[in-house]
């Protein structure tokens, strides 16, 4: 067993008690050795041959180019964000969805704003053909739950750093699915996430 992970756990436990929130995760029932058992089966030891990426340092992009991969609600949001940042800061080269009626607000409000990124829709495995492309820096990845690892995996693959809206992964294997994958490709994967960094969550 990892023993910085064990004590993880336990330390969660502590701070959970001092907290008054129960030791035991209330929504399934999981006790804290639950899930020190389910830890112990997953992988403790890295590969041969891979490298942490906690610290990676990659050369600063002056212009991030990004595909957007999933235009729902959350995509649609994120895509407003990124179009913030152009063309200073980053641009939208690509965008899909399986569901035609979801491109076009987006792609008006890209145009309206001076992009033009190229459309993948209809096609099942369109997405795979964007994430090969050659001016795409980030995949941001907001489609629905089950395709988030396979599809950040395979972006992963193609040399791409990924940001994955919540959840990342649903299960273990998963996280170690896209762990084993960013550190074996040495890129970035990060969960979309911004309660991670609130006040209340550093502290604890």
């Amino acid at each position: 067993m990892n023993h910085p992970r064990r004590n993880f756990i336990k330390l969660s436990s502590a701070a959970a008690a001092w907290l008054g929130i129960s030791p035991s995760v209330s929504a399934t029932g999981v006790s804290v050795s639950d899930v020190e058992k389910i830890l112990e089966k997953g992988q403790t030891i890295r590969p041969v041959g891979q490298e942490s990426v906690i610290n990676l340092k990659k050369a600063p992009i002056s212009q991030v180019k990004v595909a957007m991969l999933g235009l729902g609600n959350r995509g649609t949001g994120q895509a407003s964000l990124v179009n913030a940042l152009f063309p200073e800061k980053a641009k939208i080269t690509a965008i899909c969805d399986l569901r035609e009626e979801r491109i076009a607000p987006t792609l008006d409000k890209l145009k309206a704003a001076g992009q033009n990124p190229d459309v993948y829709t209809k096609d099942e495995n369109a997405w795979m053909e964007m994430c090969r492309r050659d001016d795409v820096d980030l995949v941001i990845i907001c489609s629905p739950w089950d395709l988030h690892v396979p599809m950040a995996v395979y972006a992963m693959q193609q040399g791409k750093h990924v940001a994955i809206e919540v959840p990342a992964a649903m299960t273990l294997q998963g996280c170690w699915d896209l762990v084993n994958t960013a550190e074996e490709m040495q890129v970035n994967c990060m969960m979309l996430e911004n309660v991670c960094y609130g006040e209340e969550e550093l502290w604890v």
